[in-house]
């Protein structure tokens, strides 16, 4: 068996026949990350899987993963980042199916924290009826909350995402 050469984030780097090295997963264009690591901290992220039981379990198995920080590393820097991408690429497909709608019936909903809890910041959205998809969400400081009605909150944020 080839002898390893290094062991950068858990990614082998063998010596090769040819002049190049060999290495078990391609890097991130542009990073030093490799493809296997984001893959596994995307994978951990959009589950809705928690970063330390994810990572026990992989312990387990004895598959080398990354630390919680890593994990966090990657989504502040890739994750959030493509997920943001995706949500504002998909609305503005939505808003443009909207846009051309004679009849448009939308609801809408607030939700200031849970029984027990303070809540800093309520959270309302917008749905279309019709499709079920979100048209806009919106989270606003409590402050804001206490000043105006859900309805009037709920119009504001309508107004705001169809032009």
């Amino acid at each position: 068996m080839p002898e390893v050469l290094q062991r950068q984030q858990r990614v082998a780097v063998l010596p090769a026949l040819c002049r190049s090295k060999w290495r078990s997963s391609e890097l991130v264009p542009g990073t030093k990350i490799a493809h296997v690591d984001l893959l596994v901290s995307s994978a951990i992220l959009f589950t809705g899987s928690e970063v330390s039981q994810a990572l026990r379990l992989f312990k387990f198995m004895e598959v080398a993963v990354g630390t919680p920080a890593t994990f966090h590393r990657h989504q502040v820097a890739h994750l959030h980042k493509a997920i943001r991408y995706v949500w504002r690429q998909k609305q503005q497909e939505h808003l443009e199916s909207l846009r051309g709608k004679k009849e448009l019936v939308l609801g809408g909903d607030g939700r200031h924290g849970t029984v027990g809890h303070c809540a800093l910041y309520c959270t309302y959205s917008v749905q279309d009826t019709a499709t079920r998809k979100s048209v806009h969400v919106e989270q606003v400081h409590v402050s804001i909350c206490h000043h105006y009605s859900l309805i009037s909150v709920l119009l504001l944020i309508l107004i705001i995402s169809l032009f």
